[in-house]
């Protein structure tokens, strides 16, 4: 493998790697794993719900939900001696909620579509030879324009949460004193102990994502900084002339600045799932999103590990001819490949946390890393350097290494919903002479970049294809529901019948309410990368653009690499934006033709029989029977269309990832025949387990029911 042929391959990976197409890769793989179509799905069933509710409301005897056997504090329900009223309440309070989320919803697309435009200025002044003078003058005033701009949206979305939030919680509190009613003295008793127990978990699990995600946060602050310190030890500890080093390391160190802004915005999908399921963690080998993952600074360190270890790597076998690499071992003018690969591990070590998933995964691979290059070292200070063989017994496990921290880096690229690959810009490394051997292996360093991009591309494909039929199978199923809740006696509905209408109640609203709340996190977390990270930094980085040009890796100086670092770390809320935009545009869309016009004619129902005569009452029950009908009628129509629209979007996603892997495929196959080849194993098998765990966590979140339920007493 040549030079000439490495910049080849580096040139057909830049082609694919420009910021408009890695943002829309980002994009696509955030779409899928963000559930939008819950904000859809629920809803046609939560309107014929309230109209349900509503009827049951109008046409039984009346009861109190205060109980003898249990003491209860009403939060939310304003008339609990009257279970008919609070059911006229949660009527109106759901009215309310979908009123609210139709309004606020359109601020969120208004202010959302105007993200990207303010993100491309702020990008544009960061980006652009600017002097320091208008960069510290200019970014400032830009990046309060993004913050107006997220604050509406919290605000608009926070709206939207707390509407739910309401309707949720008064559901929860008529549903667990309705089981009270008709439970007998010993089930009360395991009722209250179970609802103890279950409070307690909620305590501990809240504090925990609490913790969790301070620590994310902290990571998140602490990155520019730390990174901008290993650029500066790197100028000051590589061999003058071993450019391909400086490439891992300037790659990695944009990673590793970038990886704990996605971590961070992780975080609103962990308590989106923990408020559906009352779960916020996973087990196992997962790759999906957790508190416990998003917190290990394992995550974003990986891919630093692995450039390490490619690094040991041409230490004993990229000298010519495949030999030890006997002039960077040994190094000059006081710095020595050696020594510089073995203080990094050390350094990254001591970063990482032991209890932690991914660090407790790389700590091993680190430690037998760190033993092979004091070996490499201290035989660089005896007649061993004369033997070409002495670090054969060293290559098998060090490819070994390789393949395994291959493994976790697309691990963790799946768990921070990144595609691996980097957006060119100012701080991409030049095209360096190189060695044969050093060549071939920056040329599997793309290959691994842009086979990362593919297969994550790939199994963003499939968990939105699975997602989708899930979401659609889901809703003929609701469909059902509706039919069969609209022949709910109108006379005679006892509580054993009230029960289930209460329980779907209850996780339909508790479900668009986990929507809202991720959308809302979604943007605190914006405004707090805006305001506790980016603001701040601004006189920091100015003096980074200053900084002396000698400071240089890879032909990137380090004031570049401060301009690129700044501008990767404006894609988190670009992403953000897109998200938000597309998702607040479809809820619109379905909300002005199908959630509406079926919600205002419960408003209808909202009415009290006035003759109280048996012929009044026959009237009034064939009244409220025909409006529910009515209702039924909208709302299963209102299920069919969401059913064609998330098929319609469905296969606009997959036309657009196709063309996107056609696209790669294209450009890189040209440079790089072996890309035409399957995804290696090593990453293939973690992203289709990664498919596998997506579907198996979208099954949980449909089996989960909210606390404080119990089955047995129907």
């Amino acid at each position: 493998m040549s030079s000439t042929e490495l910049i080849q391959v580096r040139n057909a990976v830049s082609q694919i790697s420009k910021g408009k197409d890695v943002n829309e890769d980002a994009w696509m793989v955030m779409w899928c794993n963000t559930n939008w179509g819950d904000l859809l799905q629920p809803a046609p069933l939560s309107i014929a719900l309230l109209g349900s509710l509503m009827v049951i409301a109008s046409s039984t005897n009346d009861f109190s939900l205060v109980s003898d056997n249990k003491a209860t504090n009403f939060t939310y329900a304003k008339y609990p001696t009257s279970f008919k009223t609070c059911l006229q309440q949660m009527v109106g309070d759901g009215y309310t909620a979908f009123e609210t989320a139709s309004h606020q919803m359109t601020r969120i697309n208004n202010a959302s579509s105007q993200l990207p435009e303010a993100i491309k200025r702020a990008v544009m002044i960061i980006v652009q030879n600017q002097s320091p003078v208008e960069v510290e003058y200019l970014l400032p005033n830009a990046l309060d324009s993004i913050s107006e701009l997220t604050n509406i949206c919290i605000d608009a979305s926070r709206s939207c949460e707390r509407a739910f939030i309401r309707i949720s919680a008064l559901a929860q509190e008529i549903l667990e004193c309705t089981t009270y009613k008709i439970g007998s003295v010993d089930q009360i008793t395991q009722r209250n102990e179970i609802h103890l127990s279950i409070l307690k978990q909620q305590a501990e699990q809240e504090g925990q994502m609490l913790e969790e995600a301070k620590e994310t946060s902290e990571l998140m602050k602490k990155s520019y900084a730390t990174a901008e310190e290993e650029f500066k030890t790197s100028v000051d500890s590589i061999p003058s002339g071993w450019d391909i080093v400086g490439m891992h390391v300037v790659e990695s160190l944009t990673n590793a600045v970038t990886a704990p802004v996605n971590a961070f915005f992780g975080t609103a999908q962990i308590k989106s799932h923990y408020l559906q399921t009352g779960s916020s963690s996973s087990t196992g080998k997962t790759s999906q999103p957790s508190g416990a993952t998003l917190s290990d600074p394992g995550v974003s360190l990986a891919q630093q590990v692995l450039g390490y270890v490619s690094d040991l790597e041409l230490l004993i076998s990229g000298g010519p001819g495949g030999k030890p690499d006997w002039d960077n071992i040994c190094g000059k003018n006081n710095k020595s490949g050696g020594l510089y690969v073995e203080a990094s591990l050390e350094r990254t070590m001591d970063r990482l946390h032991k209890s932690k998933p991914i660090s407790s995964k790389l700590l091993p691979i680190m430690g037998q890393a760190v033993q092979i290059t004091k070996e490499v070292n201290s035989a660089a200070r005896t007649i061993e350097c004369d033997d070409d063989e002495v670090f054969n017994r060293h290559k098998p496990a060090v490819e070994k290494m390789i393949k395994e921290l291959q493994t976790i880096v697309t691990r963790c690229n799946l768990i921070l919903q990144q595609t691996g690959n980097v957006a060119t810009g100012p701080g991409t490394p030049k095209n360096v002479s190189t060695s044969t051997s050093c060549a071939k292996a920056a040329v599997e360093t793309a290959k691994f970049r842009v086979d990362q991009t593919r297969a994550n591309l790939e199994a963003a494909r499939e968990s939105y294809d699975r997602a989708s039929s899930r979401l659609i199978d889901g809703q003929r199923e609701i469909t059902k529901t509706i039919a069969t809740m609209t022949k709910l006696s109108l006379e005679n509905a006892t509580l054993k019948d009230i029960l289930p209408v209460l329980m779907q109640a209850v996780k339909s609203f508790t479900t668009l309410r986990a929507q809202f709340s991720q959308m809302t996190q979604f943007f605190c977390n914006v405004a707090s990368l805006i305001n506790d990270v980016m603001k701040p930094q601004v006189t920091s980085w100015v003096k980074n653009i200053e900084a002396n040009s000698k400071m240089v890796l890879a032909g990137v100086t380090l004031s570049d690499w401060a301009r690129h670092a700044m501008y990767a770390q404006m894609m988190g809320p670009l992403k953000v934006s897109m998200l938000a935009e597309r998702i607040s545009r479809t809820y619109m869309r379905v909300s002005d033709l199908y959630i509406m016009p079926a919600q205002r004619q419960v408003g209808h129902l909202l009415q009290f029989q006035e003759d109280r005569s048996e012929e009044g009452k026959r009237l009034f029950t064939f009244k409220l029977g025909q409006a529910q009908a009515v209702i039924q009628e909208q709302s299963q129509l209102a299920s069919q269309k969401i059913v064609e629209l998330v098929a319609e979007d469905q296969k606009q996603f997959v036309v657009a990832i196709n063309r996107r892997l056609e696209t790669i495929q294209g450009t890189v196959g040209r440079a790089l025949p072996a890309i035409s080849e399957p995804v290696p194993r090593q990453i293939a098998d973690v992203t289709e387990a990664h498919v596998e765990e997506f579907d198996r966590q979208r099954q949980a979140v449909e089996d989960a029911t909210p606390p404080y339920l119990v089955d047995e007493l129907m």
